[in-house]
């Protein structure tokens, strides 16, 4: 993975640089991109599909349950549950090359798993620390199965 960007408003700056550097060579991308996940926009995934060539994976990606510096959207188990039924809409919807884009999403890896401790700053777990499933489990679950292989 060529760079692993995140979707926040240097990334056009970030991934150009990152293209002078790999003499545009590189061939797959990573993203994280919870704010275009969580704000239900498109944002990120759209300025980069658009600059870079190849592939792009959605490296850090899912629902976020808490974050101590939320801003523009109020995490909960419901609006993660919600944000994962996004996430994978966009996947598909970038999952092949459209006019004006360089690249498309060929892989999703949604982070994280399962959050360690109860009081942790950030929390996108799709199951507690109690090790209970959450609805984002469930979503994550449901959509898996159906999405496009």
């Amino acid at each position: 993975v060529a760079g692993d960007l995140l979707d926040s408003g240097n990334l056009n700056k970030y991934a150009r640089t990152m293209l002078r550097y790999t003499k545009n060579r590189a061939r797959i991308w990573g993203l994280h991109n919870y704010g275009d996940v969580n704000r239900k926009r498109s944002r990120g995934i759209s300025t980069l599909l658009k600059l870079v060539p190849g592939e792009v994976w959605l490296t850090e990606t899912g629902g976020i349950v808490s974050f101590d510096a939320a801003r523009g959207f109020k995490p909960s188990e419901t609006a993660a549950s919600r944000a994962i039924s996004y996430m994978f809409t966009l996947a598909n919807r970038f999952d092949s090359r459209r006019k004006g884009y360089k690249s498309r999403i060929t892989r999703l890896y949604p982070y994280e798993f399962r959050t360690k401790l109860a009081d942790a700053r950030f929390d996108a777990g799709l199951i507690s620390p109690e090790g209970k499933s959450r609805k984002g489990y469930t979503t994550f679950k449901s959509k898996a199965r159906r999405a496009k292989k």
